[in-house]
């Protein structure tokens, strides 16, 4: 989802594994934020845009916001060091966060309102359970540089085959994996200082004053996580550094 909070024009684009489940709640609970759009938007048993993690060109795309009302927002998303998200990311596919994640689905399928949103939890519930299963039997060496070559490799190939060069350059550096969806944001905030961050928007619009402060619990936390730089060798620091080195240095992240 992203969260739409109206009376203090904020957007809020929940990006995965960087703290969002806590922003989002606190948004909600004491600002009166509202999730947009309020469910899964569902075509061909795919979830065109879900309600959770979207971005601002899906949002604009299928008319949930229009320019003029994004113009009118202070729309801000969490960033993270991407050699944290993807060991997150890693822990959560072969520890208990997937078979957590996995119950939340099943419970959803029994809810579901229509045969389109039932096929389609049935869909993605199968694509998981395969993506859990495989990435389980690899080593998070082996699965980092799958996941990597595949995301980077065939974009590049594509991007090259456009039809200028110069248009590939110009569309080529977007944050996909290293903070997904956080293209057309006004602010980032960052995981890491996520708490003070969080006030200091609050603060610019005028939600809190400057006595006030708002703290910010993990209300999704990663089971059996351990510190990201445990999960790699050397061979694996090198491939996010060969692929995502632009973004490395635009965030101001290193190992």
């Amino acid at each position: 989802m992203a969260i739409i909070v109206p009376n203090h024009k904020l957007l809020f684009i929940m990006v995965p594994a960087t703290g969002c489940s806590s922003i989002g709640e606190i948004l909600q609970e004491k600002f009166g934020g509202e999730y947009i759009p309020k469910k899964n938007l569902y075509k061909d048993k795919k979830v065109l845009l879900p309600s959770k993690h979207n971005t601002i060109a899906g949002l604009r795309k299928y008319n949930c916001l229009s320019s003029n009302e994004l113009s009118n927002l202070l729309k801000f998303g969490t960033v993270r060091n991407p050699f944290d998200i993807f060991a997150t990311q890693y822990q959560r596919f072969i520890g208990e966060w997937s078979d957590i994640s996995l119950g939340l689905q099943e419970r959803k399928l029994g809810k579901a309102l229509s045969k389109e949103e039932e096929e389609a939890i049935k869909f993605s519930l199968e694509n998981r359970r395969k993506t859990i299963a495989k990435t389980k039997e690899k080593s998070f060496d082996e699965w980092l540089e799958d996941s990597l070559s595949a995301i980077y490799d065939k974009r590049n190939n594509l991007m090259y085959k456009s039809k200028s060069q110069l248009k590939a350059l110009i569309t080529s550096h977007y944050y996909p994996d290293a903070c997904p969806m956080v293209s057309g944001v006004d602010e980032i905030i960052r995981y890491e200082s996520l708490e003070k961050d969080f006030n200091a928007i609050l603060r610019k619009v005028g939600s809190i004053n400057s006595n006030e402060y708002i703290e910010v619990p993990n209300n999704n936390p990663t089971q059996g996580k351990k510190k990201y730089c445990e999960y790699y060798s050397a061979y694996s620091r090198n491939l996010v550094e060969k692929y995502l080195g632009k973004d490395l240095e635009a965030l101001g992240y290193n190992f």
